[in-house]
Protein backbone atom coordinates (compact mmCIF):
# COMPACT_ATOMS: atom_id res chain seq x y z
CA UNK A 1 0.00 0.00 0.00
CA UNK A 2 0.81 3.33 -0.29
CA UNK A 3 1.35 6.58 1.88
CA UNK A 4 -1.65 6.78 3.59
CA UNK A 5 -3.23 3.93 2.47
CA UNK A 6 -5.01 1.76 5.13
CA UNK A 7 -7.52 -1.47 4.90
CA UNK A 8 -10.57 0.13 6.94
CA UNK A 9 -13.98 -2.17 7.22
CA UNK A 10 -17.12 -0.26 7.63
CA UNK A 11 -19.97 -2.29 9.51
CA UNK A 12 -23.35 -0.19 9.45
CA UNK A 13 -26.90 -1.52 9.37
CA UNK A 14 -27.59 0.92 6.81
CA UNK A 15 -26.13 0.19 3.37
CA UNK A 16 -26.86 3.63 2.12
CA UNK A 17 -24.91 5.29 4.76
CA UNK A 18 -22.51 2.44 4.67
CA UNK A 19 -21.65 2.95 1.16
CA UNK A 20 -21.52 6.99 1.00
CA UNK A 21 -18.88 5.99 4.42
CA UNK A 22 -17.08 3.44 2.22
CA UNK A 23 -17.33 5.97 -0.82
CA UNK A 24 -15.96 8.95 1.18
CA UNK A 25 -13.05 6.89 2.68
CA UNK A 26 -12.03 5.25 -0.03
CA UNK A 27 -10.93 9.12 -1.17
CA UNK A 28 -8.99 9.15 1.80
CA UNK A 29 -6.88 6.02 1.69
CA UNK A 30 -6.83 2.63 0.46
CA UNK A 31 -8.91 -0.36 0.99
CA UNK A 32 -12.26 0.09 1.94
CA UNK A 33 -14.71 -3.06 2.74
CA UNK A 34 -18.46 -2.37 3.78
CA UNK A 35 -21.00 -4.91 5.55
CA UNK A 36 -24.11 -4.73 6.99
CA UNK A 37 -24.05 -6.76 9.79
CA UNK A 38 -22.03 -7.86 13.06
CA UNK A 39 -21.59 -11.42 12.26
CA UNK A 40 -20.37 -10.81 8.94
CA UNK A 41 -18.30 -8.39 10.60
CA UNK A 42 -16.85 -10.43 13.02
CA UNK A 43 -15.75 -13.37 10.42
CA UNK A 44 -14.31 -10.46 8.37
CA UNK A 45 -11.96 -9.65 10.93
CA UNK A 46 -10.90 -12.82 11.93
CA UNK A 47 -10.04 -13.49 8.27
CA UNK A 48 -8.69 -10.33 7.22
CA UNK A 49 -6.10 -8.02 9.10
CA UNK A 50 -7.40 -4.38 9.02
CA UNK A 51 -6.18 -0.76 10.06
CA UNK A 52 -9.37 0.39 11.51
CA UNK A 53 -13.27 -0.89 12.16
CA UNK A 54 -15.94 1.78 11.32
CA UNK A 55 -18.75 0.47 13.36
CA UNK A 56 -22.56 1.63 13.59
CA UNK A 57 -23.43 1.54 17.59
CA UNK A 58 -26.50 -0.43 16.53
CA UNK A 59 -26.66 -3.11 14.32
CA UNK A 60 -29.77 -5.57 13.15
CA UNK A 61 -27.50 -8.51 14.79
CA UNK A 62 -25.73 -7.21 17.86
CA UNK A 63 -24.37 -3.94 19.56
CA UNK A 64 -21.18 -2.36 18.57
CA UNK A 65 -19.26 -3.52 21.79
CA UNK A 66 -20.55 -6.90 21.98
CA UNK A 67 -19.19 -7.00 18.27
CA UNK A 68 -15.75 -5.27 19.69
CA UNK A 69 -16.01 -8.31 22.64
CA UNK A 70 -16.21 -10.84 20.30
CA UNK A 71 -13.29 -9.73 18.10
CA UNK A 72 -11.14 -8.81 21.44
CA UNK A 73 -11.05 -12.54 21.50
CA UNK A 74 -8.64 -12.92 18.70
CA UNK A 75 -7.13 -9.38 18.16
CA UNK A 76 -6.50 -7.40 20.96
CA UNK A 77 -4.79 -4.32 18.89
CA UNK A 78 -7.59 -3.62 15.91
CA UNK A 79 -8.90 -0.08 16.57
CA UNK A 80 -12.45 0.60 16.62
CA UNK A 81 -15.15 3.55 15.65
CA UNK A 82 -17.76 3.21 17.18
CA UNK A 83 -20.54 6.06 15.63
CA UNK A 84 -23.05 6.81 18.32
CA UNK A 85 -26.03 9.12 18.31
CA UNK A 86 -25.48 10.35 21.78
CA UNK A 87 -22.86 10.54 24.22
CA UNK A 88 -22.58 9.47 27.59
CA UNK A 89 -20.45 8.63 30.25
CA UNK A 90 -21.27 4.78 30.33
CA UNK A 91 -20.44 4.87 26.72
CA UNK A 92 -17.02 6.54 27.48
CA UNK A 93 -16.32 3.70 30.13
CA UNK A 94 -17.59 1.09 27.77
CA UNK A 95 -15.17 1.98 25.21
CA UNK A 96 -12.32 2.62 27.49
CA UNK A 97 -12.97 -0.81 29.05
CA UNK A 98 -12.49 -2.31 26.09
CA UNK A 99 -9.63 -0.32 24.70
CA UNK A 100 -8.65 0.97 21.21
CA UNK A 101 -11.88 1.77 20.39
CA UNK A 102 -12.66 5.26 20.46
CA UNK A 103 -16.20 7.09 20.09
CA UNK A 104 -17.49 9.07 17.13
CA UNK A 105 -21.32 11.52 17.09
CA UNK A 106 -23.09 10.67 14.22
CA UNK A 107 -24.38 13.71 12.92
CA UNK A 108 -27.00 13.55 10.42
CA UNK A 109 -24.63 16.22 8.93
CA UNK A 110 -22.20 14.42 7.18
CA UNK A 111 -19.70 17.12 7.21
CA UNK A 112 -18.73 16.54 11.02
CA UNK A 113 -18.17 12.67 10.17
CA UNK A 114 -16.07 13.70 7.43
CA UNK A 115 -14.16 16.06 9.40
CA UNK A 116 -13.41 13.32 12.36
CA UNK A 117 -12.34 11.08 9.72
CA UNK A 118 -9.67 13.41 7.70
CA UNK A 119 -8.44 13.92 11.36
CA UNK A 120 -7.75 10.33 11.95
CA UNK A 121 -6.48 9.40 8.85
CA UNK A 122 -4.05 12.35 8.94
CA UNK A 123 -0.54 11.22 9.40
CA UNK A 124 -0.42 13.77 12.38
CA UNK A 125 -2.86 11.05 14.04
CA UNK A 126 -1.53 7.71 13.56
CA UNK A 127 -2.10 6.63 17.08
CA UNK A 128 -5.53 5.47 16.62
CA UNK A 129 -5.02 3.78 13.05
CA UNK A 130 -3.30 -0.26 13.96
CA UNK A 131 0.66 -0.26 13.52
CA UNK A 132 0.82 -1.61 10.66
Amino acid sequence: MGKGEYRILVIHPDAAVGEELSRYLHKLTGSIEYCPEGVEGIRRCYQQRYDMVLVARWLKDMDAFELVEKVRLRDRKIPFIILVESMNKALFQKAKQLGRCTLCWHSPDPRTLESFLEKVLSPQCPRILRKS
